[in-house]
Order: structure tokens, then sequence, then C-alpha cells
């Protein structure tokens, strides 16, 4: 994919990310809302806090974070540099973006639940699982057990992850994919998208700090969840395609799930074309071998066939030798009047000769080869 480079200032940052909601401001960008909120941090550039577009979204108007002076040794230049969108040839992948044009995507309705009772029969059984099971080293629950879906948060987050989660698989769901849990050969939770599955995994961010170890067999690290949860695919690497999303200070993980839905698609598309491409290169490589190994033989019959020209060449020639020299026997011994009985041994011997002679003649044995 071509890069792109954006040069703005400090200010023009500062008055962009409090002008519009981080995520649709960092799609100009071609940036995920993570990443342009680190940019800011790195710059040093107040961002909304949670709840700030909700409340302009009601007609109120918060106090903005004023913009602080740039730190020590910073630019008040700021440079993004983006990939732009990855592009397919519409002739070769015609079918597959066929498929990807029809997904749902538009006129979408995010539903959270609005009991426990209501939620998504998939997460039934995490839902129980979460009652009794008690949090690992890590502080978080993780379903372990068969029929459950990835979620690894801690208690006090279970029933914001249980409502999140349901919400997506409905938004999913609501767009012709679909969502399952596999248990063999690898256990997690999976959406099948243009017949690419991808393992997905909603989880809560934890700090982990050194603590005294009052004994040896005390774990050396103690973690504390954060309250922070973030979602995120877990089996495939794409470059330039956004692989997580999480709560940030100007956006929750609820207010991303059509991000998530889209981010899905785009990762699937991209992994169905990249296996199509493998598969194409497969076949031409076979095909390669194939002609190679075709060649091969051609070259092995060539060189059998090459190898008997010269054979029955020089099986010729010696015949042609053998009559020569039977035809100056022959005449020795006419010129010289042998007795009768020799002439007969040598009459027969010359019989045989020229047999010998006939046999290895490739010419006068050729009807018989072919």
């Amino acid at each position: 994919m071509d890069k792109q480079t954006f040069r703005l200032t400090r200010q023009d940052l500062y008055n962009q990310v409090w002008s519009k909601p981080l995520r649709h401001l960092a799609k100009e960008y071609g940036l995920s809302d993570v990443g342009l909120s680190k940019l800011c941090r790195r710059h040093n550039i107040p961002l909304p806090p949670t709840g700030y577009w909700m409340k302009v979204s009601h007609g109120y108007r918060p106090p903005k974070l004023p913009l602080p002076p740039a730190e020590r040794g910073k630019s008040e230049i700021i440079e993004i540099a983006t990939r732009q969108p990855q592009t397919y040839d519409t002739e070769k992948y015609a079918d597959v973006l066929k498929e990807f044009q029809a997904i749902k995507r538009d006129g979408l309705k995010i539903e959270f639940p609005q009991s426990a009772k209501d939620l998504h029969p998939l997460l039934k059984q995490t839902q129980k699982y979460f009652k009794t099971a008690k949090p690992e080293n890590d502080s978080r629950l993780r379903p372990c057990r068969q029929g459950c879906v990835d979620i690894r948060v801690s208690p006090e987050a279970v029933d914001r992850a249980l409502r999140i989660m349901h919400a997506l698989i409905r938004l999913l769901e609501s767009q012709g994919l679909s969502v399952w849990i596999q248990e063999e050969p690898y256990t997690g939770t999976y959406v099948k998208i243009l017949g690419e599955d991808l393992k997905i995994c909603l989880k809560e961010k934890v700090k982990r700090s050194e603590k005294v170890q009052t004994s040896p067999y005390d774990n050396k690290y103690e973690f504390r969840p954060l309250g922070l949860l973030f979602f995120e695919t877990e089996d495939y690497y794409a470059p330039g395609l956004q692989h997580t999303w999480e709560d940030t200070p100007s956006s929750e993980l609820e207010d991303k799930l059509l991000e998530i839905s889209d981010g899905l698609i785009e990762r699937a598309l991209r992994r169905r074309i990249e296996r199509m491409e493998r598969e194409e290169a497969d076949r031409k490589r076979n095909e390669d071998q194939e002609r190679k190994e075709v060649e091969v033989e051609r070259q092995k019959l060539e060189r059998a066939q090459f190898d008997k020209l010269l054979k029955d060449a020089t099986d010729w020639q010696t015949s042609q030798l053998l009559r020569s020299y039977i035809e100056a026997v022959r005449k020795s011994v006419s010129d010289g009047e042998p007795d009768s009985e020799t002439s007969a041994n040598l009459k027969n011997r010359l019989a045989w000769a020229e047999r010998k002679a006939d046999e290895l003649d490739p010419v006068r044995n050729s009807d018989r080869e072919h």
C-alpha cells in the first residue's frame, strides 16, 4: 500500500480532536482511534473525556481542556504517515468482491440486552460459568469450559463485557455473518466472514507490578484490573489493518461496535484474497513443476533415442565392415581353389557370418522392429 503523509500544527490537531469524535477523525488519517490518541498524548494534546460527545449531542457545551505548550525539544509541527487503503483487482477478484459488497453494512442498529435473560444464547453458558468461577493469577476470569465465549475480564467487568459481546454478536448476525464457539482442535470464539474464520476475544486490561514474596511459592507479580476493555482478533496478522479496539479517554468500546464489525470484514476480505493469491501461486508452482518434470522426461527420451541412433549407426557400420570382410574372404578362397572339405566348412562359416551381419544391420531389421 502507498504511504501518505499529513503535516499540521499541534494547534490544528487540537482543534480537530475537539471538533469531532476521535474515531471519526482517525479514519480521515487512515488511523485507528487508539493510534490517533497515542499520537496526541506524545505531543501533549489533551483529548475530550469520556461522555463529552454525548453531552454535545444533547445540546450542552462542556468546557474544553486548554492546549498546553509543547514539551521541550518537541516541534510544533506534526507529521502523520499513513498507509492508503488496500485496492484489489476488480476483475480478478470479482466474485469475492461481490460477496464483500453484499454484506449488509448500512442501516445497522446496536442493540444491548435489556436484562440478563435477554442475552444471546451463545452467552448463556458463559454467564453461568462466571457466577461460580474464580479469577486466575492475572485477576481475570477466563472461561475454559466448553460452550463459553472467550471473555477475559475481572468479576467487576462481567456484566459490561456480556452486554458488549451480546450487542456485537447480534450486530454481526444482522449482517448475515455467523459466530460460533469451537471446541476442537483449537478452543475459541470465531466469526465466519467471506469463508474465513476469525478468532475473536474480549479482554480487560490489567496492570502488573512486582510484589513482596512471603514465600518462594508466591507469585512474583500482582495484577490489578483497570476496568478498560478491549476487543481483538488473535490469529491473523494483516499489516495496515486494525486488529484491536479499546476503551480510550474519549470513547468507550460500546461506541465502536460498528467499527469492529467493519474492521473484521476488511480483515476477512484481505485474508480471503491473500489465500486466493497463495492458492494461485501454489497452482502456478505446481504447473511449473509439472512442466519441468515433463521436460526432464522429454530430454531423457530424446537422449535415449539419440543413444539408440548412435548404436544403430555403429551397428550398421560394423555390419557393412563384416560384409566387406566376408566378401574378401570368399574371393581369397576362390582364388586359392581349396579342397572340397575346406570349401564346405568355409562356406558354412561365411553363411553364419552373413547371418550375424544381417542381425546386426539395423536397416535390414527395421521392418521387424516396427
